[in-house]
């Protein structure tokens, strides 16, 4: 008879500890985290060619170089903006039309030689974005991939007179922004 009343609770028993054992646990919790980051995006401008020599020319002459300069844009993956200027020479100025001592140097953006260079081409000492207006043929210098290559012509007029006959050097200098 023992054995009767103990069968019962011990299949009570089974059953409570079957049941508990399982279900969830009620006193889980849980919690957040928020991650950020931040990318780090580096700006790269390359010319390709070092130098591009003209020649001897003489006063109030116009030349067109027989090539391009290639530009790339060799930063960390972002798009960039172009804005170009060029320095005086010792005894030359950068101007918008040619005079004594005072040259005019174009430039513009085409993937070939371009027949027409216009106000908006020319250089100054000062940064110009190479937007849609300004230094753009077929191509511009706004929002250039990373990695596109972009082909710089350039257009010289010499000055009307000059106080030198030494050779001069313009520096051409093209400077990236994060577009």
């Amino acid at each position: 008879m023992r054995r009767r009343a103990l069968l019962p609770t011990l299949l009570m028993t089974f059953v409570v500890v079957l049941a508990v054992s399982g279900s969830p646990a009620l006193a889980a919790s849980s919690d957040t985290v928020n991650i950020t980051v931040t990318i780090s995006q580096a700006i790269g401008v390359e010319i390709t060619e070092t130098s591009y020599n003209f020649g001897t020319l003489t006063t109030g002459t116009t030349a067109t170089s027989a090539s391009s300069l290639t530009v790339t844009n060799t930063g960390s993956g972002a798009n960039e903006n172009y804005s170009l200027n060029c320095s005086n020479t010792a005894n030359w100025t950068a101007g918008t039309s040619p005079g004594t001592n005072i040259f005019v140097l174009r430039a513009q953006f085409n993937s070939t030689a371009p027949t027409t260079f216009d106000t908006t081409d020319i250089l100054s000492t000062s940064p110009v974005l190479a937007d849609a207006t300004h230094f753009s043929g077929n191509e511009t210098g706004i929002n250039v991939p990373y990695g596109a290559v972009r082909h710089l012509w350039l257009r010289l007029q010499t000055p009307t007179s000059s106080s030198s006959t030494a050779q001069q050097t313009i520096v051409l200098t093209i400077t990236g922004s994060i577009s």
